[in-house]
């Protein structure tokens, strides 16, 4: 897929925690989670609101927890990860072309 940096390993890691999670703060052990999944926390925050909207986890008042499910959902095919996926390709636009082409695609679009 588009977003690389989250390998597999790295959706699975954060699955079997999410499964055996009874319940986490987010807002006072977001970075310790972070470093016990070796995520950086913008990457684990992404995560987590991908596995919200399947799901896999509830959060409320700051409190993560998991959601035991054997539902296969495909977590790519979720609103957060398309919107991650448009974001990254407008960053990819305005990165890699040419002040002309930018300008042409853009009235094209407005």
């Amino acid at each position: 897929g588009l977003i690389k940096q989250y390998k597999d390993e790295d959706i699975d890691n954060l699955s079997s925690y999410s499964k055996e999670l009874a319940e986490d703060n987010l807002r006072k052990d977001l970075e310790k989670l972070a470093n016990y999944l070796n995520f950086d926390k913008e990457s684990l925050v992404f995560m987590i609101q991908v596995f919200s909207e399947a799901k896999f986890v509830k959060i409320k008042n700051g409190l993560l927890t998991g959601t035991p499910s054997n539902q296969r959902i495909e977590l790519t095919k979720t609103k957060r990860y398309q919107a991650r996926v448009a974001e990254i390709q407008a960053q990819q636009l305005f990165l890699n072309s040419k002040t002309a082409d930018l300008l042409k695609r853009l009235n094209l679009t407005i």
